[in-house]
């Protein structure tokens, strides 16, 4: 068998199982976010739409300063001493967390204090998860690193089953399930999954440790100021006009927007998941234009590929879909996902592009492209969704997304112009002397 059959057929297992981890984590965060939209009151869930973007929020900035720098450092200058690098993140990991944690609690206290008992609720059930959840997002991304997928499939398996047990015995055993209540069972089954995937990844104490530490935090600020800023404008789009319908509107505008988002989020926690596995290979393909290049034209079809084809089911039964999920509480506005689901392609061309560009240590270029997005859902996507309501926001999600698919178009092509590789992605180039004029 030739070296690149064989090298094909790796890849194609390690992303068989990378598409299995975000296939069972996404149906763990789709039946958290569908069976508390079932369970709790619009009020209710409107509360916890807004904690829960917070919590993806505080995710992307952990990404953009402790995995997305470690995808890169990790898998070249600190390949020959992966045990120590990833041992001394994960205890960066538990201060930072840890601190973050705290402020929330005394944020949290603060609204109880004023008289906001729903908000306050969900904001100590974001303090409590906060770490755990987070370890479990770092840990499965450094499982991929070490080329060890399975592992990180096993500990999604492993929170989806204590996660929805845990669900259903508070909903048994409690009056009425709370996003307290639900926030602590996933604080409980990030732990215990992300706690056994850290113990199976091998990591350890630096030799040296003051050098080794003072390395590693210049390597990840100077990567990851970029890619936390990215990240922060990256979830601007999706996630913040939860908070502007539940202060300009209300918080049962933020949860009809939350309960459409749902059907969206598992094909874009696939394309991130997939995202961990292309940004590293690219990075290794850098070197190489030709062979940077094809991979970059197969993911960015796959991923759209699939990406149009989840959109034409899901939107083909959007509205008993909706129906049956959320028990007719949201019936009123699901002609909304077929626009929605444009999020998701738009997203495939995003994560190919994105992830081309920061593997030849452009991470500055993505961070543009968002923040011309983030400019334009904080200022014409505020007025859209002050004047329209939910449909105004859903508008403004996928314009936003439209306008950093095509500003990393332009970036992406520029680079691989100046790599004499433009005709070549698009398999235009013409035999050679064609365009000679002698």
């Amino acid at each position: 068998m030739s070296t690149n059959s064989t090298t094909h057929k790796r890849w194609i297992g390690r992303g068989a199982w990378a598409i299995a981890d975000q296939g069972l984590f996404a149906i763990a965060s789709a039946l958290l976010n569908i069976l508390l939209a079932r369970w709790l009151d619009p009020v209710a869930y409107g509360a916890f739409a807004v904690a829960y973007s917070l919590l993806l929020l505080l995710g992307a900035l952990h990404t953009g300063i402790f995995t997305e720098p470690m995808l890169i450092f990790g898998a070249g200058k600190h390949s020959h001493r992966l045990p120590e690098y990833l041992g001394a993140l994960i205890r960066g990991h538990w201060l930072l967390t840890g601190a973050t944690s705290l402020i929330l609690i005394v944020v949290a206290t603060g609204f109880a204090y004023f008289g906001g008992s729903v908000v306050s609720h969900a904001l100590f059930g974001v303090a409590l998860t906060t770490p755990f959840s987070l370890l479990l997002w770092f840990a499965r991304r450094a499982a991929y690193l070490r080329r060890q997928p399975h592992l990180a499939t096993i500990a999604s398996a492993v929170y989806l089953l204590l996660m929805t047990a845990g669900l259903f015995l508070i909903a048994i055993a409690l009056p009425a399930v709370t996003v307290f209540s639900a926030m602590l069972v996933t604080a409980i089954a990030a732990g215990v999954a992300g706690l056994w995937l850290v113990h199976r990844l091998p990591h350890g104490k630096p030799t040296d440790k003051s050098a080794a530490n003072i390395s590693i935090k210049a390597e990840h600020w100077s990567y990851g100021r970029w890619a936390m800023g990215t990240n922060l404008l990256m979830w601007v789009p999706l996630n913040f006009f939860f908070v502007v319908l539940s202060l300009w509107v209300n918080l049962e505008a933020s949860a009809t927007l939350k309960a459409l988002s749902n059907l969206v989020l598992p094909l874009l926690q696939a394309n991130a998941a997939l995202s961990s596995l292309l940004l590293p290979a690219l990075a290794a393909r850098a070197g190489s234009s030709e062979a940077f290049r094809k991979l970059l034209a197969a993911s960015a079809t796959t991923l759209c590929s699939g990406a149009i084809l989840y959109a034409l089911v899901v939107g083909a039964v959007s509205k008993p879909l909706i129906h049956f999920l959320y028990a007719g509480k949201y019936d009123a506005h699901a002609g909304l996902l077929w626009l929605l689901l444009l999020i998701p392609v738009l997203d495939a061309l995003i994560v190919a592009l994105a992830s081309a560009l920061r593997s030849v240590a452009r991470p500055s270029r993505v961070f543009w492209a968002q923040l011309s997005a983030a400019v334009f859902v904080m200022t014409a996507g505020i007025v859209a969704s002050r004047l329209y309501g939910v449909t105004g926001a859903g508008w403004a999600m996928v314009m936003g997304n439209v306008l950093v698919a095509v500003i990393l178009c332009g970036f992406t092509l520029d680079y691989l112009q100046k790599q004499n590789g433009v005709q070549a992605v698009f398999n235009l180039a013409p035999p050679e002397g064609a365009l000679s004029c002698q």
